[in-house]
């Protein structure tokens, strides 16, 4: 499954680089990006991206070459360890329920450089 990283990136904008604008630097604790968490899932869901945004974190969760720190569009330097400890936080807090990530399904994702409005635009077959 290709997904759009500039979706993606869209997402973690309202996590990763909110708090920075906000706070000036990541919020000392995990429970400090709450709200923006809240936030995005509830965007996320009113574009019918929710379950999509889950299959990427999870892809990058278990794609330990990808360099998820670059997701951030802040002007703080990130490094890969408290992104990937962010993006675990958002799956933990968005879906308790979803448990141990499915390698296989995550392996069979890939992150994609397409526009949000070209990734908006496609056709729900091809998710």
């Amino acid at each position: 499954m290709e997904i759009s990283q500039d979706m993606i990136e869209f997402y973690l904008s309202h996590v990763l680089d909110l708090a920075i604008a906000i706070h000036g630097a990541p919020p000392e604790e995990l429970r400090g990006y709450d709200r923006h968490i809240a936030e995005m899932a509830e965007k996320a869901s009113r574009s019918g991206e929710l379950d999509i945004l889950r299959r990427g974190l999870e892809h990058i969760l278990c794609t330990p070459e990808l360099a998820a720190a670059e997701l951030s569009q802040s002007a703080y330097s990130w490094s890969e360890k408290e992104v990937r400890r962010v993006l675990a936080y958002i799956r933990k807090q968005v879906w308790p329920e979803a448990g141990e990530i499915d390698q296989a399904e995550a392996a069979a994702c890939k992150l994609v450089p397409q526009s949000l409005s070209a990734w908006r635009q496609r056709e729900p077959e091809e998710i």
